[in-house]
Parts: structure tokens; C-alpha cells; sequence
């Protein structure tokens, strides 16, 4: 048995894409606020795990002083107030940044999850816009911004760039110089002291030798046999 829809429960077109545009820009909005409420409690923990709690209050302000301009920004939503939140917005996720980087330039290499916090607030800003194509265009502009940000973090803490976009462009061992060729390093290995008048061949046997000296050059092997390879 067959049952007619009533049209009168079906909204309009039009009414239907301003709803479900509005629900996406307020969930956005909602995530902005959640990543810098969280990111409180996750900063504290690891600047206190590096017991470097004495520098908690740059990159704390930078959050707080975000967190306001994105609250603001949903309460009073304009062109003004996101202007106003992508511009200082920026400045406070380059200062973010610069501050965790010169208290600990390790977390260049472990702690992206904690230096792109507000970076992603940046580009979160697009889309809690209603409108698709300026929420967009706004979501590059922040992108942009977050990215020079990140840029310019990394060179006044005098470390290399890492933006996230893939694998480090440095490779995590470099081979030693050698004046063997890939081909005669498998080929043969060299013999190389063990201890002081000793060395050691493939073979596991030993011989004498004169020299206690460090191992020459040419016992110096690359990190890995896929690196020779």
C-alpha cells in the first residue's frame, strides 16, 4: 500500500540549502572553539613533561587572545569580525609557534600536533561562513596566512621548515664518505678492528694487528645495506 508525501512537510529549495548551510558554518564554528579549549590542557602537559613551565604564558595568551576572537566572531558573525580574527588571528598563531619553538626546538619534529593547533583554527574560519565559494575563498586566505605564519616561526627559531606536506627532505642517517663504489661495498666487507690488537673478519675469526687505533675510513659502512643498495 502506497502513501503520498505531504508536501507541505517538505521545505523549499531554498530554505533547505540556507539550513543546511548554517548547520555546517555553526559546526565549523563549534570545532574552533573545541580545538582551543583543548589545546589548554594540552599545552600545559607538554611544556610540564619538559619542564619548561616558566614559558607556559606566550603561547597561553595566544590561545586565549584566539579563543576571544573566534568567540566573537560567532556571536557578532561580519566581514569586520572574521577580518578582524584572521588578521590578529594570525599573529597569534605565529606567536604560538615562535614561543614553543624557542623554549623546545625538538617539537619541531614531535610536536606538530601541538604547534598546528591554531593554524587550523585559521583556516576553520572560511567555513563557518554560509556561503560555500566565500567560505572558501576565506579558508585559502587563512591557509595562506597560517602557512607564512608557519614559515616565519621557523626561521626566527633557526629551525627547518616542516609544514606537514610530506616526508622530512633530510634523511634520518647519512652514510660516511667511502671511496668504494655501492657495487664492491656488497661485494666485500671490510676487515674491521673489534678491539685494541685485534680484528674481525666476515668470517667471525680474528687476527692481530698492530694498531689500536679508531677504524679507518674504509671501515666505515653506510647506514643500511638498502642505502648501498
Amino acid at each position: 500500500m502506497g502513501t503520498d508525501s505531504d508536501p507541505a512537510a517538505v521545505l523549499p529549495r531554498e530554505a533547505a540549502s540556507r539550513l543546511i548551510t548554517a548547520a555546517v558554518s555553526r559546526g565549523a564554528w563549534g570545532v574552533s572553539v573545541l580545538v582551543l579549549v583543548i589545546t589548554v590542557p594540552v599545552l600545559v602537559d607538554v611544556l610540564a613533561a619538559r619542564g619548561l613551565t616558566g614559558r607556559l604564558g606566550p603561547p597561553l595568551c595566544a590561545v586565549v587572545v584566539m579563543l576571544a576572537l573566534v568567540l566573537l566572531a560567532g556571536w557578532r558573525p561580519s566581514t569586520a569580525t572574521r577580518l578582524l580574527g584572521i588578521t590578529v588571528g594570525s599573529l597569534c598563531a605565529f606567536g604560538f609557534t615562535t614561543s614553543l619553538l624557542l623554549a623546545d626546538p625538538s617539537l619541531n619534529d614531535t610536536g606538530g600536533f601541538l604547534l598546528n593547533r591554531l593554524a587550523t583554527v585559521l583556516v576553520l574560519t572560511g567555513a563557518s561562513i554560509a556561503r560555500p565559494l566565500a567560505g572558501l575563498a576565506w579558508s585559502a586566505v587563512g591557509y595562506a596566512l597560517a602557512t607564512l605564519g608557519a614559515y616565519l616561526a621557523s626561521v626566527v627559531a633557526g629551525v627547518p621548515f616542516a609544514p606537514g606536506w610530506g616526508p622530512p627532505s633530510r634523511s634520518p642517517c647519512t652514510p660516511a664518505p667511502s671511496s668504494c663504489s655501492p657495487r664492491s661495498v656488497r661485494a666485500r666487507r671490510p676487515v674491521c678492528p673489534t678491539s685494541a690488537g685485534s680484528s674481525s673478519t666476515p668470517g667471525g675469526s680474528t687476527s692481530s694487528t698492530s694498531s689500536s687505533s679508531a677504524p679507518p675510513r674504509s671501515c666505515t659502512t653506510p647506514c643500511s645495506a638498502t642505502s648501498a643498495r
